[in-house]
């Protein structure tokens, strides 16, 4: 089947920023819980760091698990809130001219604060199509972090080469970079950049036709009173007393969360953002 072209990362390579920069240490791997008065109709809110990983399997912000199964090329919304609006790209990973693996991976996501853009990209089919982090079209080199006052918006890339059991993440995956996306005081993500189809000891050496590139991420919500929605944003609700997190299932239809005008969009049903 056919499947859509990544985003080119022919673009000019950012430097500096007028704004103060600063360089963050992020922690990697689930955060210690939060407890929250949600108040007498719903239960207490214990809030953790959330996950999205592989195709994409799930965890919210209140330990939910589940499964979001989109189709490749649909773009679908993550968390959208009045600050912040999160989208994710699935594809599918390549493994022949004509051939692809089941179920759709996130290739790509788009960050939208209100002044600016940030794309994570996880690269193309082609080996020389690396993953790339942008803000407003423009590269974020790796190295110290950049900070943007006027949205409180941090955004950084560093380049690794690593297994991501070493990180403390599910899987057993080719880990070549992450980023970090955090808006000051109310969200942190950090997307990790997966490419698989190297030999294990000599990374130089290919062992697939095409690289087999994908997301996976961890979100943190730092504003207990924020309710985002998204298929992700929406388990930091309170849940009524009479719902366990077991029982948790998200609200709505799968295509709800369909992007209807891109990665850049906000056209789908829980649109917060404007």
């Amino acid at each position: 089947m056919a499947s859509p072209a990544p985003l080119s990362p022919s673009l000019p390579v950012l430097n500096s920023v007028s704004s103060a920069s600063t360089t963050l240490t992020v922690s990697i791997g689930n955060s210690a819980s939060y407890t929250v008065d949600a108040g007498a109709s719903a239960q207490t809110l214990v809030i953790s760091n959330a996950s999205a990983s592989g195709d994409p399997h799930m965890v919210g912000f209140q330990g939910q698990r589940y499964d979001y199964i989109g189709k490749a090329g649909q773009v679908v919304n993550m968390l959208s809130d009045d600050l912040l609006q999160v989208n994710t790209r699935l594809d599918l990973q390549k493994i022949g001219v004509n051939s692809f693996l089941p179920g759709p991976v996130m290739m790509e996501m788009a960050f939208m604060t209100r002044h600016h853009t940030v794309i994570v990209s996880s690269g193309g089919f082609k080996k020389e199509e690396t993953g790339f982090v942008s803000v407003d079209g423009v590269i974020v080199p790796a190295g110290p972090a950049l900070f943007f006052a006027d949205d409180g918006l941090t955004v950084s890339f560093t380049v690794l080469s690593v297994n991501s059991r070493n990180l403390g993440l599910t899987g057993n995956d080719h880990i070549v970079g992450q980023a970090l996306v955090r808006l000051e005081g109310k969200y942190e993500f950090t997307v990790f950049l997966v490419e698989n189809g190297k030999d294990s000891l000599h990374h130089s050496k290919w062992l697939t036709n095409f690289p087999r590139r994908f997301l996976d991420f961890n979100a943190a919500l730092l504003d207990f009173d924020r309710r985002p929605h998204g298929v992700l944003g929406q388990t930091a609700a309170p849940l009524p007393k009479d719902r366990s997190v077991e029982s948790w299932t998200i609200e709505g239809k799968d295509e709800d969360y369909v992007l209807q005008d891109g990665l850049t969009g906000t056209q789908f049903a829980f649109n917060k953002f404007h």
